[in-house]
Parts: structure tokens; C-alpha cells; sequence
């Protein structure tokens, strides 16, 4: 941990950046809490700068706390998914730690489109979606966002392959996409071994950092962060002319509903320790988004949900946030009600 500090420190120091908005998946907020003890004056900015942005996406919560079978998995049978992996040649087994890992998951190295669905025509893919939509709008109410959730690969990572790239010291064949040229990347950096050691890090399974260790680890680092973060705005604030007082970031929180890796008690467990811990009071304002239907990793590789995620961090308001995230799903359901006022109508609800 304190290795990745340093590399991203150094990064940031080479490339001349001074503030930073943050965005975190899985256990990724763990490693930001590091991040953030060693060098805090990242998200605080000049009197007169704008706010940084913390996102948390589907933060990863200590097992006995959220209760979550994963604790189960035995240090060993973790411990030897590297070589696993490697005797499958795919890492799949070895990641897919999460129940409803996504449409962005599947799209990466699931199976081909069936017949049936290459036939099909897109007005009647955008119906079906449409009647999804309205379906868990109906069963989750208070879901900031429904299902379907369209993935972002397609249109960002797989449109950069180009036909004559081979990754060296990799396969020789060219990747059919950039999604595997990605998992190409991350086979040859070692990526199986490294997620594997994380992996037992926020299990509380390695040495020195049991689960007990590891909870009063996060507390202690809350705390900590939120100490610093209200004497350095304050301090900041405080200018001999009285100027205007330094913003605090913003906290965001992405959670996914069906999320198996942290369910519903670890998420209101991570609620009440950032109330209890001061980080939530020492942050500007506190937001909360609920995928429904969705997986531990379909957020980030949501087109909808990230295109809001990424208008929060350029500062827009959380309605307009929103709104940006909205709006292709409602283009699309418009475009599959063509012609039918009342459904039409309820693609704008």
C-alpha cells in the first residue's frame, strides 16, 4: 500500500498536478485513505479553486462487518488462485468474486450473441429494455438507477485496438477487442498475483492485518482524514483579509444493490462509520446512488452511470449529474415508443 502511495505521488509530482477528484472501486478506497493521510492538500484547494470530488464505488466493507459469505473463503484456497488462473489461462474464476458481475464482465470474455439475438431488430431490443426499465422503477422505487445497464467498452476501449498491434511478450495474435487487449495487459503486469494479495488484504487474511486489525485500521484512518480535513479548510479559510473559505470535497457513494462482494449491512455499516468517524460532517455535502439489479462491478463499466459520475466530478450539481447520466436511456426508450405518446410519457418519469 504504502508502494502505491509513493508511485502515485510521484506520478502526480511528474506530471505537475496539485489537486485531484478521486474515484474508487472495490477496495480501491482503502488504498485512496492511504493516499489522502500521506498527502491530504490534494483535495483541498485554493480559496478560490472548486471542490474536489471524492467517488466511492462500490466500496469494499471488512466481511465481518457487512456479513459477507466471502469471509468464508479459506487464506489457502485464495492463495492459490494465481496458479489456478494460470492452468485455465483465463482469470475469470479467479475474479469473479462478485454474484451478478455485470453486463461490462460478460462483454470482456462471456459468449458470442446467440442467433437469436444478432436477428433481433434494435426496436425491439429498446422495447424489451424499456419494459426493464419500468419494471424495477416499479420494484425499486428509490433506485437511483435501473437496469438495463449499457456498457461503455464498446464504445471507448474496443474502438483503440488497431489491426496491427500484438502485445509483446504476450499472445502473438492480435486481440479481438480492447477489452481483451486489456486482460492481455493485465496477465502480463503480473495482475492475477497482485489482485490476489489485495484480495487477502481486505479478507483481513494476511499477516499482521486480521479482520479486528483491519477494522480499527479503517477507523483510525477515517478519523484521521477528517481531522485533516477540517483543520486544513479551516486553516486555509482563516486569511488575515477574511477571504472566502476554502471548500471541502464532495463525497459520493455508488452502491449496487445486488452487490454480493459488500450487501445491504456492510453498506449501512460504512454509513454509519463515516457519520461516526467525522469524514461525512468534514466533507461538504454527502451523496448516495443505488444501482438496482445491479452487481458489484457493473457500475464503472456503466455508460449511464459513469457519464453521471464524471458530471459530478467536473462540479455540476447532483440534479444535473443526473440528468447527464439520463439522458441516453431516455433516447433510447423515446426511440423505442416512437409513435406512442403514452409510453412515451414514461420514459421522461
Amino acid at each position: 500500500m504504502r508502494t502505491s502511495t509513493l508511485q502515485t505521488l510521484s506520478m502526480l509530482e511528474a506530471l505537475g498536478v496539485e489537486q485531484v477528484d478521486l474515484f474508487t472501486h472495490s477496495g480501491g478506497w482503502l488504498y485512496m485513505l492511504d493516499l489522502l493521510r500521506t498527502r491530504p492538500e490534494l483535495i483541498i484547494p485554493s480559496p478560490s479553486g472548486r471542490a474536489s470530488n471524492l467517488t466511492l464505488c462500490s466500496p469494499f466493507v471488512p466481511t465481518h462487518l457487512s456479513s459477507s459469505s466471502l469471509g468464508l473463503l479459506p487464506a489457502s484456497l485464495v492463495r492459490m488462485t494465481p496458479s489456478a488462473a494460470n492452468l485455465l489461462g483465463s482469470c475469470e474464476k479467479a475474479i469473479s468474486w462478485s454474484a451478478g458481475v455485470g453486463q461490462n464482465v460478460k462483454s470482456m470474455w462471456g459468449s458470442k450473441e446467440t442467433p437469436e439475438r444478432l436477428h433481433a431488430s434494435k426496436r425491439d431490443q429498446l422495447k424489451r429494455a424499456a419494459r426493464e426499465r419500468e419494471k424495477s422503477k416499479r420494484t425499486h422505487p428509490n433506485a437511483t438507477f435501473h437496469p438495463p445497464y449499457t456498457t461503455h467498452l464498446h464504445l471507448e476501449l474496443d474502438a483503440a485496438v488497431v489491426a496491427e498491434h500484438s502485445l509483446a511478450g504476450g499472445s502473438s495474435r492480435k486481440p479481438q477487442s480492447g477489452s481483451k487487449l486489456l486482460f492481455e495487459c493485465y496477465k502480463a503486469e503480473s495482475g492475477i498475483e497482485t489482485t490476489t494479495q489485495e484480495f487477502l488484504f481486505c479478507l483481513g487474511k494476511t499477516s499482521g492485518m486480521n479482520n479486528a486489525e483491519l477494522e480499527t485500521w479503517l477507523s483510525a484512518n477515517l478519523r484521521e482524514l477528517a481531522r485533516l480535513l477540517r483543520s486544513r479548510t479551516k486553516r486555509c479559510s482563516d486569511t488575515p483579509d477574511g477571504g472566502a473559505p476554502t471548500a471541502a470535497p464532495r463525497l459520493l457513494l455508488v452502491w449496487a444493490d445486488q452487490d454480493f462482494m459488500t450487501p445491504q449491512r456492510g453498506r449501512d455499516h460504512l454509513d454509519d462509520l463515516l457519520q461516526r468517524t467525522g469524514l461525512a460532517e468534514a466533507c461538504s455535502s454527502t451523496h448516495r446512488w443505488i444501482a438496482a439489479g445491479a452487481g458489484h462491478d457493473d457500475p464503472p463499466g456503466s455508460l449511464d452511470i459513469m457519464r453521471g459520475v464524471f458530471a459530478f466530478s467536473k462540479g455540476e450539481s447532483e440534479i444535473l449529474a443526473l440528468r447527464a447520466a439520463q439522458t441516453s436511456a431516455q433516447a433510447e426508450c423515446f426511440a423505442a415508443h416512437k409513435g406512442a405518446p403514452d409510453e412515451r410519457s414514461a420514459c421522461a418519469s
